[in-house]
């Protein structure tokens, strides 16, 4: 096959001598270039072109394609020029109604769906309330039996239990009612748009796209007709696996891939690419910005104000959109371009799925994996007690990668079993991926509060001071030496006279103010096999005792109690 030959195809438009030979086409899907927000569509065009002028014509192509993206390559068996290539639009006629009726009904069924799910949503979201209601109540239970010397340990571990299981419970029903919802909200979408192509009457039209060519002999060409169409995307998610002897994670990057563009991709050459073409080329430009002087007003002119304020931000927008320049046309397009792929670059990646994809245009998710990659790991464990009195296990590895990884959702499994899911961030080269992989059992956590006191001090000006104080202890019961990261936190006044201290008994923290956050401390030891630490942590709130402190709470693990605002 000989290449047509590029000096030729800087022409945009051919003046032909004498009739062209029309033909129409067949044509095949053959490769799609997904984007996060639209698709590139590539269609292979075998034609048999006479000597001299021909005209080939692309019929039934979706009415969403973007005429501005058409582009046209190929090969021939004969120097072939290109000529013009023009995007026609065909609207059909008239307005189904039974197909109208049909999608409301189904846009009503799903309405229907929906609120069914939100109706699932507050009935855990109530079970949430109850739960919390019981656990800021538990506290103040147990410290009465414990004074009374009552108090049965194994009843209240129970008690932790069957809270953490329910508020895990209700958590996991919402989480799959709002994907069941996004679900539905994808459809719905789908459904209106086909029903708007309905009502106005076009829904059976298409497009097609006349290509003039000119051969120097009669001869066999294969053509590339590639658009792009919007309602098209993919979205990264991983599955990280850890084995916990080791410390190896075997990260499977998937691409998550959608499509309702009213064409079905069927066995195609498949390829995800980060550039955002929809986002445009133009560079946003600031207008001036004036400010001025306005004349008082009061209240009972504020709404003629306010009106006459708008109108004035609608003129300034109107101005903005007049000055901003017009779209170019759409060029024509030369043929014979080069065949080089892309494979990425320094702005964009490109990932060429193994095999053939079929993806139907039904919106549904279709998940195609793009990498494996195989990460040595340092594992470690953060606990947060006064949240819940738990150790998780972290694992961190370098990305040695070439390209970033995109941020997405991660499902964990440890040893084989599936933990839950994470997230992970947008992590370049040479950047640490760090997850959780869920509750380590063989660290042992235990958080209490062992004083919560109040006093006030001076003669003529009082003020009130609160002092608590936690005692935290952690014993790693694995076979081997492990970091374990404590965390908590003290109050941070947002006012003058709200002063907060850590007190003298406090063991010293390894880092305060982590990772920016004010007030987080965090106690980072190495703890060998069978080890066991006692961390203690006290701080004290002085304010006037005039001066309300809002916001302030003994925390216990799992939840807030005893708020204390204050005239």
């Amino acid at each position: 096959m000989t290449r047509l030959r590029p000096p030729l195809l800087l022409l945009a438009v051919l003046s032909l001598s004498g009739p062209a030979a029309a033909q129409q086409a067949s044509h095949a899907i053959s490769a799609v270039t997904v984007f996060p927000d639209r698709a590139a569509v590539t269609r292979t065009v075998e034609v048999e072109l006479l000597a001299g002028a021909n005209e080939v014509t692309v019929i039934d192509l979706p009415l969403a394609l973007l005429p501005e993206s058409v582009r046209v390559d190929g090969s021939a068996a004969t120097a072939v020029r290109l000529g013009a290539v023009e995007v026609r639009h065909r609207y059909g006629k008239g307005r189904d109604m039974d197909a109208e009726r049909r999608l409301a009904d189904e846009i009503e069924a799903l309405h229907d769906r929906r609120a069914a799910l939100d109706d699932e949503i507050r009935a855990a979201q109530a079970q949430l309330d109850f739960i919390d209601a019981l656990r800021r109540d538990a506290p103040d239970v147990a410290n009465e039996e414990r004074e009374q010397g009552l108090i049965d340990p194994t009843i209240w571990q129970q008690a932790w239990a069957t809270i953490s299981a329910g508020t895990a419970d209700a958590l996991k029903r919402i989480r799959e009612a709002q994907q069941a919802q996004r679900a539905i909200d994808r459809e719905l979408q789908a459904k209106q748009q086909e029903q708007t192509l309905i009502a106005s009457g076009s829904s059976q039209g298409s497009v097609e796209v006349a290509i003039k060519l000119e051969a120097e002999a009669a001869g066999r060409a294969r053509l590339a007709l590639t658009y792009q169409v919007p309602n098209a995307s993919w979205s990264p998610l991983y599955e990280a696996r850890l084995d916990s002897e080791t410390g190896q994670i075997l990260l499977t990057q998937l691409g998550e891939v959608r499509q309702h563009t009213g064409e079905d991709w069927t066995n195609v050459a498949l390829t995800l690419s980060t550039a955002r073409p929809a986002l445009g080329a133009l560079v946003p430009e600031l207008e001036p910005w004036f400010i001025r002087v306005g004349e008082p007003v009061d209240r009972l002119a504020e709404g003629q104000a306010g009106g006459q304020l708008k109108d004035e931000e609608n003129e300034l927008a109107a101005g903005r959109r007049a000055a901003e320049p017009a779209a170019a046309p759409a060029p024509e397009m030369p043929i014979d371009r080069g065949s080089a792929a892309f494979a990425g670059s320094e702005f964009a990646a490109e990932y060429k799925i193994a095999g053939r994809g079929t993806i139907p245009a039904d919106g549904s998710s279709h998940r195609f994996t793009v990498a494996d990659r195989t990460l040595s790991s340092t594992l470690s464990v953060v606990a947060t007690p006064r949240l819940a009195p738990v150790g998780y296990l972290i694992a961190a590895a370098k990305h040695e990668g070439e390209e970033p990884l995109l941020p997405g959702p991660v499902s964990v499994f440890r040893d084989g079993s599936y933990v839950g899911l994470a997230h992970l961030k947008l992590t370049a080269p040479g950047e640490e991926v760090r997850l959780s992989f869920g509750v380590d059992d063989k660290v042992k956590i235990e958080y209490r509060l062992v004083s919560d006191g109040e006093s006030q001090e001076g003669l003529i000006s009082t003020e009130r001071r609160i002092e608590r104080q936690y005692v935290t202890k952690v014993a790693n019961h694995h076979a081997r030496a492990l970091e374990i990261t404590v965390l908590d936190q003290t109050p941070v006044s947002q006012d003058e006279r709200i002063e907060v201290e850590l007190l003298k008994s406090t063991t010293k923290p390894t880092e305060t103010d982590l990772d920016d956050r004010k007030g987080v401390l965090a106690w980072r030891y190495l703890y060998q096999k069978d080890e066991e630490r006692e961390i203690r942590f006290g701080y004290a709130v002085t304010a006037p005792e005039d001066v309300p402190i809002l916001g302030l709470a003994t925390l216990r693990p799992g939840g807030e109690v005893n708020i204390l605002p204050r005239p």
